[in-house]
């Protein structure tokens, strides 16, 4: 009987059909699992790879090197953040707390009271007022009030006006304008251009003024008055303006001392006066700009009751006040810087006795005196100059008669010492 051969791609057939058992890994042995359903294929991912073994390092680094230490400001900065919440839902207080942040290193100038009869009543209605403690000091008849914040500067102020008490004092620098001066403009732009070319440029711009000299002429100089915002700072950064190359810089303060124009008093201006108005054409209490003196009445000042008016500049009292606040500072005299000198050198002894050049180059003129009114100067020089000349004369004469004398000396001296020998001729000798 003739057996079926079996050929080899039977067999290679068989070995495809079979399928070979998945090795399962568990934590302690290996089994081997026959699973029909999910057997995977010999060349699929998902087979078998024996483990890696790792060894272990002995000397691992700790996990945990670096440690958060305490921050003890911790608190501050939670009070903080609850005082932002806090200012957020009130808008009100969170603008108070700006003000006193901006205005911490502002100073607070100090308010003087005048006509004060009952200092006592006075300082019961200031009091409950302010927050803080306030300092009190009677000056020249006035009392000077110094407060510690501006709450409290505006509340007394606030006071005092409303209570029509006299008083004067000095504008915060908040609330102070800001005052410039444009230079290099051409002298040909007016005023009003300037004025509108500031405001496109969204300046806070209050007033524009042309400078001009002592003769009434025009210079390339704009003075600029702004309202102190954080824009109005920026304005000297500008560096062009209508196409020109400008520089602006702050005005220069004057040296001579303010005077008021409402009460005519000196150290203050009228914006932070509430004292009685005085005038300047006359000694009335009353402003100037309702004076009923007539043109041709000559004025009288209010300070000095002299006939001239009060804010002239020749004012005995504006010049003694112009001493108090200004004194006079005496220049120190130019001096070279010339190196020290040691003490420890010798001290070297000169001779008194010992003229100088300029003293032995000086000539001894003798001291002229006229006698006669009559005679003329011309005269008197002629008849001194012509004995000078004969003194003169007379001492070069002895002065060679000396000399031709010492000579005719030194001669004779040396021919008696060496009398003279003749000479001798050849033939003589023969």
């Amino acid at each position: 009987m003739n057996k079926p051969t079996i050929t080899q791609t039977d067999r290679n057939k068989k070995s495809t059909d079979r399928k070979v058992p998945p090795l399962v890994i568990s934590k302690k042995k290996l089994n081997a699992e026959y699973d029909d359903s999910t057997s995977p294929s010999p060349n699929s991912d998902t087979e078998f790879r024996s483990p890696i073994k790792t060894a272990k390092n002995k000397y691992k680094p700790a996990e945990n090197i670096f440690f958060t230490s305490p921050n003890r400001y911790e608190p501050l900065k939670n009070s903080q953040t609850d005082e932002n919440q806090i200012n957020a839902n009130n808008p009100q207080q969170q603008m108070e707390t700006e003000n006193t942040n901006t205005n911490i290193n502002e100073k607070i100038p100090p308010v003087f009271i005048i006509n004060i009869l009952d200092y006592v009543k006075l300082r019961e209605e200031i009091s409950p007022l302010l927050r803080n403690n306030f300092i009190a000091m009677n000056k020249n008849n006035k009392i000077k009030i110094n407060v510690e914040t501006i709450d409290d500067f505006r509340a007394i102020t606030k006071f005092l006006e409303e209570k029509k008490y006299e008083y004067y004092t000095y504008r915060l620098k908040s609330e102070k304008d800001i005052s410039a001066v444009i230079r290099n403009l051409p002298i040909s732009i007016t005023e009003l251009e300037i004025l509108n070319e500031l405001k496109n440029l969204n300046f806070p711009i209050k007033s524009v003024t042309k400078l001009t000299n002592k003769n009434k002429l025009p210079l390339p100089l704009v003075a600029i008055q702004l309202t102190r915002t954080e824009e109005a700072n920026k304005i000297f950064e500008l560096n062009r303006f209508l196409n020109c190359i400008i520089t602006i810089e702050p005005r220069r303060k004057s040296n001579a001392p303010p005077q008021c124009t409402n009460c005519q008093r000196y150290g203050h201006i009228s914006k932070s006066c509430s004292l009685n108005p005085r005038c300047v054409k006359c000694d009335g209490n009353h402003h100037y700009s309702i004076c009923p003196k007539e043109s041709t009445a000559p004025p009288k000042c209010v300070n000095c009751n002299e006939p001239h008016p009060a804010n002239y500049k020749g004012c005995s009292y504006y010049k003694n006040i112009s001493k108090k606040i200004k004194p006079t500072i005496a220049k120190k005299p130019h001096t070279i810087n010339k190196p020290p000198i040691a003490t420890d050198t010798v001290n070297i002894q000169t001779n008194p006795n010992k003229k100088s050049y300029a003293e032995i180059t000086r000539i001894n003129m003798p001291n002229i005196t006229i006698n006669n009114s009559n005679e003329t100067l011309q005269d008197f020089l002629n008849s001194h100059l012509q004995t000078t000349i004969t003194e003169f004369i007379e001492k070069i004469l002895q002065s060679v008669q000396t000399i031709i004398q010492n000579t005719f000396a030194s001669i004779t001296s040396k021919m008696t010492t060496n009398p003279f020998k003749p000479l001798t001729t050849q033939n003589e000798h023969n």
